[in-house]
C-alpha cells in the first residue's frame, strides 16, 4: 500500500461542513478525480463537521477511521469516575518521580536491587488513551520498585504522594486486561502496510463479543465493558456503508469465510458480490467488443486510397481487355468473310 499527499490547503474560514465541502469539491475537480456517481471512498475521523462535509460534497462512501473509533470508545471507558480517579493517582506518582531527581535516583537503585527492568515511568497525554494505557502498564511493571522507593525515609517525608492501595492495583490490572485488545488493534491498524478497510467489521464484531459481561467482573470493569460496547455498536451502521465494508471483507483471503456474520447475511454478501463482478465483466467485454468493431471500421486513409486506385486500375484494365477482345473478334469475323486466310481462335485470343 502506498500513501501520497496530493494537496494540503489552509482553510481560513470557520471549519463548517459547508466550507469544508467546497474545498473538497475544488480539490476533486483540480486533480480530475471525478468518477461515475461520485463514488470516491473517503476516510476521515469521526468529527461531525467533516462527516457532513463529505455528504454535502457528494462524495462517498465515507469511512470513519477505525483507529480513531477505537480511541473514542477507549476514552469513554477511561472517563468513568472510578477509572479516571485511578489514572489520577497513578499520574500523581509518575509526576513525582519525573520532578524529583532524588526520587528518580532512588527508583533506579530499587530497580537494580529488585531486578526490575530499568524503565522510566511514563506520563500520559489525556487526549490519547493509549498513552494512559502505557502509563498504567508501566506502573504495574515497576510497582515493586516504586513501592520500595516511596517507603525510603527521604521520600516518606513528602505527604503529597501516596502509593496505590492493593485494591487500586487490582483494579488497574483488571482495567488493563480489558483494554488490551483495543491497544493491540490500535497498534495493528496504525502499522498496517496493506489496505485495512477489510478488517473493520471483523475486528468490531470481535471487540464487541470480548466486551460481553462476565459474572466475575467487578462493577468498574462491567461499566468499562459496557461503555466500550455501546460506543462501538453505534459505528458503521449505515446500510450502504455496511454493504461496502462486507464486500471488502469478502475479497480479503484472511476473512473471506465471513465468520463474523450469520449464514443468511453471508449468502447475501456472496450473491451481491457475484452479481456485481459479473456486471463489471460484461461491461468490460462489451467495451472491448465495441472498441474492436470501431477499429475495424476505420481503415488507414493511405490504404483506402491505394485500395481504391487498385480497384479502378483493375476495372479499367478489365474494360480495356474486354474492348480489345471484342474489337479483335469483330476484326477476325470481318477478315474471315473477305479473305481466305487461315486463322485459329483459342481461349478468346485470335492467332494469325
Amino acid at each position: 500500500m502506498q500513501s501520497h499527499v496530493l494537496q494540503t490547503r489552509p482553510l481560513y474560514e470557520q471549519h463548517t461542513s459547508t466550507n469544508l465541502a467546497e474545498v473538497l469539491k475544488e480539490v476533486v475537480s483540480e486533480w480530475k478525480l471525478e468518477r461515475p456517481g461520485n463514488t470516491i471512498p473517503v476516510t476521515t475521523d469521526n468529527a461531525r463537521n467533516i462527516v457532513n462535509a463529505i455528504s454535502e460534497a457528494g462524495l462517498g462512501p465515507q469511512i470513519g477511521c477505525f483507529a480513531h473509533t477505537i480511541n473514542l470508545a477507549a476514552q469513554k471507558a477511561t472517563g468513568i469516575n472510578q477509572v479516571s480517579r485511578l489514572l489520577g493517582r497513578i499520574r500523581s506518582v509518575v509526576s513525582f518521580f519525573h520532578r524529583s531527581t532524588t526520587a528518580a535516583h532512588i527508583l533506579q537503585c530499587k530497580q537494580e536491587m529488585l531486578n526490575v527492568p530499568k524503565h522510566k515511568l511514563i506520563h500520559d497525554v489525556p487526549t490519547r488513551w493509549n498513552s494512559s494505557y502505557d502509563m498504567v502498564e508501566r506502573y504495574l511493571e515497576q510497582q515493586a520498585a516504586v513501592y520500595s522507593a516511596l517507603t525510603e525515609k527521604t521520600l516518606k517525608k513528602n505527604k503529597n504522594i501516596n502509593t496505590l492501595s492493593d485494591q487500586d492495583v487490582r483494579m488497574a490490572e483488571e482495567v488493563i486486561e480489558v483494554l488490551k485488545p483495543l491497544k493491540t488493534i490500535t497498534t495493528l491498524m496504525c502499522t498496517e502496510t496493506t489496505p485495512s478497510v477489510s478488517m473493520i467489521l471483523p475486528l468490531k464484531t470481535m471487540l464487541i463479543k470480548s466486551m460481553g459481561p462476565n459474572e466475575k467482573d467487578c462493577p468498574t470493569v462491567k461499566e468499562v465493558k459496557a461503555a466500550i460496547r455501546g460506543s462501538l455498536k453505534d459505528r458503521y451502521t449505515d446500510p450502504a456503508l455496511q454493504d461496502f465494508l462486507h464486500k471488502c471483507t469478502a475479497v480479503d483471503p484472511r476473512f473471506k469465510a465471513l465468520s463474523h456474520v450469520d449464514n443468511a447475511c453471508r449468502e447475501h454478501i456472496y450473491n451481491s458480490l457475484t452479481t456485481e463482478i459479473v456486471a463489471i465483466e460484461e461491461q468490460r467485454e462489451a467495451t472491448e467488443t465495441a472498441g474492436a468493431m470501431s477499429s475495424a471500421g476505420r481503415a488507414d486513409p493511405e490504404e483506402s486510397v491505394e485500395s481504391s486506385s487498385s480497384s479502378s486500375s483493375s476495372s479499367s484494365s478489365s474494360s480495356s481487355s474486354s474492348s480489345s477482345s471484342s474489337s479483335s473478334s469483330s476484326s477476325s469475323s470481318s477478315s474471315s468473310s473477305s479473305s481466305s486466310s487461315h486463322q485459329e481462335v483459342s481461349h478468346g485470343r485470335t492467332v494469325w
